[in-house]
């Protein structure tokens, strides 16, 4: 995955086998900092070829900082963050709430390109900009993170 100037995350490729990769090259992509997926973690975990991660934007910069958030601390089953998002469908709005402190939420499209990312932590997120279709929200916690399917009519 190299030279995509419109790749911003690596969402939809998590259900890869890492042990179907012989190698990985993530690279001049300048608005990915979504690198993070489970088949890209599991492979760095225990790599069979070679691994080349660099030249794309923060948090997806360079091998370190990937495994660095693949590292996340790992919840307990009982720790699990709830989320909720309503209304779902959504119109102009949605709410989320949550069990524990959200630090940031990013909304995806289909493509796992990103489309919103709200300053902070709101609860409430404008989407009076988006088109009718399915979109992820991912809600980011501290050592947690939670995907959500969000349907805008």
């Amino acid at each position: 995955m190299s030279n995509n100037d419109i790749l911003s995350s690596l969402y939809g490729l998590e259900n890869i086998s890492a042990s179907s990769m012989s190698g990985i090259n993530i690279s001049f992509n300048p608005l990915l900092s979504n690198c993070h997926v489970k088949s890209i973690c599991d492979y760095l975990a225990s790599p069979s070829g070679t691994i080349e991660i660099h030249n794309n934007n923060t948090d997806c910069n360079s091998q370190t900082e990937v495994e660095s958030l693949c590292n996340m601390e790992i919840l307990e089953l009982t720790d699990i963050p709830q989320v909720y998002l309503f209304p779902n469908p959504a119109n102009q709005t949605f709410t989320i709430e949550s069990t524990y402190k959200i630090k940031e939420t990013i909304i995806y499209n289909h493509l796992g390109q990103q489309l919103i990312q709200p300053p902070g932590n709101q609860s409430t997120i404008n989407i009076s900009g988006l088109s009718d279709g399915l979109y992820i929200v991912e809600v980011v916690g501290e050592g947690w993170r939670v995907r959500k399917k969000l349907l805008v009519r």
